[in-house]
């Protein structure tokens, strides 16, 4: 796809063109630092990997290729399109999301997802962008679990104040897909920070390796070039949700709402 040079390369440029060739998309839509951390390389090894190829740097690189993208949304719309004329092989393929994500839980995991979340004093939920309706789903989730639950889908710097409060004794979920924005980034630096304990419900491996004090689920969507099904991010919501009902007053808190709903019916019908 790139016609990278298959001669004279030293043993991490040929790491990086194996890079760029297995995920080009994927690669394409990373940052210079965020290729040198996947691949444990330092930023001045990729940068002159770029410029031993002729190329002023590497953002001029990506303006060379982004041409190469096969992920725009006009395209994963068209595919998603030309899935569906193929019903069972589309379905098959969100059965293969969900079998994805539920054999990736690992009971310990759940265990210490059920930890963090009862203990905390305080649960805030980041989701920008594509996800912030699983951050909705998973806050009224939570809220109805009787956990103390904060939603957060504002960015930029409207962020910060939201950050200045955060607490040790807190517990920090964020959706992450296909890459880090510039929000996750100041979230994750002021977490690490602050020691706080911290969940990423993600499609991305490789915060496992770069941010090993995360709590880290992941989730399938497909390849970056498809069109993204939220099934399975939606299916391991509600999968965590299910580990919480066991530990929490889930009953007592359903009956209490049951008995203000018909103490409250005539002001607030359903």
């Amino acid at each position: 796809m790139f016609n990278f040079p298959k001669k004279h390369l030293t043993p991490h440029q040929m790491k990086i063109t194996d890079y760029f060739n297995r995920h080009p998309e994927k690669a394409l839509l990373q940052t210079e630092v965020e290729i040198a951390a996947n691949l444990n390389m330092s930023n001045a090894t990729v940068s002159r990997f770029f410029k031993m190829l002729g190329y002023r740097n590497y953002k001029a690189f990506k303006q060379a290729h982004m041409h190469k993208l096969s992920s725009s949304p006009q395209n994963k719309l068209q595919q998603a399109k030309e899935t569906t004329a193929t019903g069972p092989m589309r379905f098959q393929k969100l059965l293969d999301f969900l079998y994805k994500t539920e054999t990736g839980l690992v009971p310990t995991y759940l265990n210490r997802f059920v930890h963090l979340i009862t203990q905390a004093h305080t649960v805030h939920v980041f989701s920008f962008g594509v996800t912030k309706g699983l951050g909705e789903l998973l806050f009224y989730r939570l809220r109805r679990l009787g956990i103390s639950v904060k939603l957060h889908t504002e960015g930029g710097s409207e962020l910060i104040e939201t950050l200045l409060h955060l607490k040790p004794s807190d517990t920090v979920i964020f959706f992450s897909f296909t890459r880090l924005i510039s929000e996750h980034h100041a979230l994750l630096h002021v977490t690490k920070k602050q020691r706080i304990s911290t969940i990423a419900l993600t499609d991305q491996e490789t915060l496992i390796s770069q941010y090993p004090f995360l709590l880290v689920f992941l989730t399938d969507r497909g390849k970056p070039n498809e069109y993204h099904s939220m099934i399975g991010p939606t299916y391991l919501v509600e999968r965590l949700v299910e580990s919480l009902i066991k530990e929490t007053e889930a009953e007592t808190q359903a009956e209490a709402l049951v008995r203000m709903r018909s103490e409250l019916s005539t002001w607030l019908p359903r």
